[in-house]
């Protein structure tokens, strides 16, 4: 019995080093990130702000070497998918000519621990995120002097960017959609199918029958779930996808996270941005909400994007009547193309709107 005790002993103050080096580990890498990244500029910005928008607070991180610079405001995807904790993997490569606004949305990372979920659940509409924005950049406005701002949205902030340029044209100088969704259900549809095909050229028999049996929750609302969900990305991403995923250790390291506000990525988005999350599935389609547009239309799109897949962005791309627009595949970059590519994609983003200075 002494022995049995003594060996737990053991392994519960090995258990304790471990996750202590781990802590450590993690403040010492947190330090430097934040160290590579900081601001340095007399008239630069590096500020968390908690401002009431929409009824509740809501956290906006705003960044940039010069706060005179014209603002992009970050539309991030999900719903309830923050980029904010992973911006120093792209985002200082945009802040020496641009002052960024990250915003956590409803529900979403840091906002979501600022106010209650349940009542904020029951506020969750394309309405309501539309006129959060709106709200938003009169904030913007008043605080820097500036009319209008950059939308940039990636994925499901795709959507709602879209959304959000069709009614308040006259607050935005210009448009950027990221891994742009036009229909989320042919989108994986066509994603299904290639998946399908690469599953076939490999004759892996057990993962074409996992697949083959997701293949209702495509075409049904009703077989809509997480598991199959997260099945079928599960496959994608191995047979289609060659770019490795960074972003879960990238958010585990993060200087600008607590470990109790990186646990908001646990959360399921399936329950907590439900209604959003039917409206992007079920209803959002950009072929019938708008083609001519009063703003400038950029789209900076993965060449291995899967999940909303760019063929079929620039299939809508060709239709847009805007006053100007450009379309621009990153190679060897997927759905996370700011990550997977971020020196080409920030490049992008510069090239697109140099013309709108």
């Amino acid at each position: 019995m002494k022995k049995i005790l003594k060996i737990l002993k053991f392994a519960f103050i090995a258990i304790i080093a471990v996750i202590i080096l781990i802590l450590l580990t993690r403040v010492i890498i947190q330090a430097k990130i934040k160290n590579d990244h900081k601001i340095t500029t007399e008239n630069g910005i590096d500020e968390e702000v908690i401002v009431e928008i929409g009824d509740i607070d809501q956290y906006l991180y705003i960044r940039g070497q010069d706060q005179d610079n014209p603002i992009i405001l970050f539309l991030h995807g999900g719903p309830g998918s923050p980029m904010t904790p992973i911006i120093y993997g792209y985002q200082d490569l945009l802040e020496d000519e641009y002052t960024i606004v990250n915003w956590d949305q409803r529900n979403s990372g840091k906002t979501y621990y600022l106010n209650n979920a349940e009542k904020v659940y029951n506020t969750l509409s394309m309405d309501r995120m539309v006129e959060d924005i709106r709200e938003i950049i009169s904030y913007l406005s008043n605080r820097f002097g500036q009319e209008k701002v950059v939308i940039m949205g990636h994925s499901w902030g795709s959507a709602l960017g879209t959304e959000f340029i069709k009614e308040y044209p006259e607050l935005v100088s210009a448009y950027i959609g990221v891994g742009q969704v036009i229909n989320s259900e042919e989108g994986d549809v066509f994603a299904y199918n290639a998946t399908k095909d690469a599953i076939k050229e490999s004759e892996n028999k057990e993962d074409l029958e996992t697949l083959e049996n997701l293949n209702g929750y495509l075409v049904t609302d009703e077989d809509f779930s997480l598991k199959s969900f997260s099945t079928f990305r599960g496959l994608m991403s191995k047979y289609l996808n060659p770019i490795s995923d960074r972003t879960t250790q990238m958010i585990i390291f993060s200087p600008y996270y607590s470990l109790k506000e990186i646990s908001s990525f646990l959360k399921n988005p399936f329950e907590l941005q439900k209604p959003l999350m039917d409206y992007l599935v079920y209803d959002f389609d950009a072929r019938d909400l708008v083609n001519e547009y009063q703003v400038p239309i950029y789209y900076i799109l993965g060449e291995y994007d899967w999940v909303t897949p760019y063929e079929n962005a620039q299939e809508y791309f060709e239709t847009i009547v805007a006053p100007k627009k450009k379309s621009i595949v990153i190679e060897n970059a997927g759905h996370m193309t700011m990550i997977d590519n971020p020196e080409e994609f920030s490049n992008a983003v510069k090239l697109v709107l140099q013309g709108d200075r």
